[in-house]
């Protein structure tokens, strides 16, 4: 086992105490296999605070692009984390934990009027008023942060790169979320990204 990385992951207003921005901030870890044989790894995460189940988004990509939703109950089972999950000999998995903010609702359209003519043409149905979701309030916030550890077995060499990507929204009128700006920067590890068990 080796220790990797920091982590963070947030759902939550970027000031305390402001309604906007809103940020959506999870961590993405990338691991190469570079040994000719497959081989299991474990990715655990030590929590500070604990997860919150609810709205946490926990999957990750195989080697051929396919996502697999790895579920909350399973990543929170001890030890936290992906367990023994199996990397192909030069295959490459990225692993993501992120929490999802309130669903943006969509703006309503007007209802139009139908034009004066000889025959009536049907008025359509009004469309219907968007009612932004219970947990669509500024004050709504989840944030989590912790270490990632690294376990796989004695002689298997990996490449790894870990990543923190943002999502910003803004608040309307209405609390509706609207994604307004993006980012993305590595995370440090430890001991570089070659790592050799």
């Amino acid at each position: 086992m080796v220790y990797l990385t920091s982590f963070e992951v947030l759902a939550q207003p970027l000031v305390p105490g402001l309604q906007t921005p809103f940020v959506q901030q999870g961590t993405f870890i990338q691991v190469s296999n570079l040994s000719t044989t497959a081989c299991a790894i474990s990715l655990n995460f030590t929590p500070s605070p604990a997860f919150v189940a609810a709205d946490l988004v926990v999957d990750y990509v195989d080697n051929s692009g396919n996502v697999t939703n790895y579920g909350a109950s399973t990543f929170l089972d001890s030890p936290i984390g992906f367990n023994s999950i199996t990397i192909p000999g030069g295959g490459t998995y990225i692993f993501g934990v992120q929490y999802t903010p309130p669903a943006a609702t969509p703006t309503p359209t007007p209802t139009p009027t139908p034009s004066p003519t000889p025959t009536p043409a049907p008025t359509p149905p009004p469309t219907p008023t968007p009612t932004p979701p219970p947990t669509s309030t500024p004050e709504s916030g989840v944030a989590v942060r912790g270490y990632v550890t690294l376990t796989a077995p004695v002689g298997t060499s990996l490449l790894v790169a870990a990543t923190i990507r943002q999502v910003f929204f803004n608040y309307t009128v209405d609390k509706i979320l609207l994604d307004v700006s993006e980012a993305a920067y590595a995370l440090p590890l430890t001991n570089g990204p070659l790592q050799q068990f």
